[in-house]
């Protein structure tokens, strides 16, 4: 069995949100990576994720990070498909 494996480190712009879904905890933030070269104006894009945290880690996210919080992170990345 194989799976693909994530790892980013970035910035969170705000405070995480956290829900209870079902009794699970679930906590939702944004992590913005900055990209690795610099545009010829010194400055660097940056790309944006959404992240989720279930459970525990959902509980550790919403006690540990804050608005401005750096932080590397590990996961499994999923994609969504919507239809209108």
């Amino acid at each position: 069995m194989s799976f693909a494996k994530i790892l980013l480190q970035g910035f969170v712009p705000k405070d995480p949100e956290i829900k209870d879904i079902s009794g699970t905890p679930l906590s939702v933030f944004t992590l913005g990576v900055e990209r690795e070269r610099a545009n010829e104006d010194g400055s660097r894009d940056v790309d944006w994720y959404n992240v989720e945290a279930w459970g525990k880690n959902a509980e550790r996210v919403s006690k540990g990070l804050k608005k401005g919080s750096s932080i590397v992170l590990t996961g499994r990345p999923t994609t969504d498909n919507w239809t209108d």
